[in-house]
């Protein structure tokens, strides 16, 4: 899993929460689209947890990740889940509330995992 937040507390936290459960590997987390792209060239991650915070450069990131056939989880805070996915309305996407607890993170996650 590689994940793309601009927020490196919440990132931190992310990153514990996901390894803490053994099935779930992190391959990378970064604050830098540009980053992200090269990590997920690197490691080639089934999963992806983007930032709708990240402006135009989320969306270079999105485009490339759907070419690689990477699944997105759009982080987003919940007052603006709705919004977001009226302007990102790629089927590859599911949205994450930044607000939502460990055992929601874990159930989004798990469910957009490939099998």
């Amino acid at each position: 899993m590689l994940i793309c937040d601009n927020d490196e507390v919440y990132r931190i936290g992310l990153c514990a929460v996901l390894k803490s459960f053994p099935q779930i590997v992190v391959v990378g987390d970064t604050a830098e689209p540009a980053q992200a792209l090269e990590l997920s060239e690197l490691f080639a991650p089934h999963l992806a947890l983007v930032s709708s915070d990240l402006g135009e450069t989320a969306l270079l990131l999105i485009e490339a990740l759907n070419r690689e056939g990477v699944p997105i989880i759009m982080l987003a805070p919940q007052s603006t889940c709705e919004t977001d996915r009226m302007k990102h309305p790629a089927d590859a996407y599911r949205y994450l509330a930044r607000e939502a607890g460990a055992v929601k993170v874990l159930d989004c996650v798990q469910a957009a995992m490939p099998a």
